[in-house]
């Protein structure tokens, strides 16, 4: 993620400084604005999607248009995770 990544990083030193008013503890890894395209779970393939990734490494994926900033709840189950819409806030 290269363009709007400062205006992602103001938004959530906004949050974070809220959330520690609130009691909250800082997170402690650093912030590093990007996109999840997937995850996996274990390392049985890992071979299969290194050879992928490589693959498609110069391949652009385009833009979106972030329009909300929603606060999620993730609830983990043997049937994997269930997410939850706690809070949204629509952008201008």
């Amino acid at each position: 993620m290269s363009e709007g990544a400062d205006k992602l990083t103001g938004i959530r030193d906004f949050i974070e400084d809220r959330l520690r008013r609130l009691g909250f503890p800082p997170e402690k890894d650093r912030f590093v604005p990007h996109i999840t395209l997937a995850r996996i779970k274990g390392s049985r393939n890992i071979h299969a999607l290194s050879r992928i990734i490589l693959e498609y490494s110069d391949i652009d994926v385009g833009e979106v248009q972030v329009d909300s900033i929603r606060l999620k709840k993730s609830t983990l189950t043997r049937a994997g995770p269930i997410y939850e819409t706690l809070w949204e806030v629509k952008l201008d």
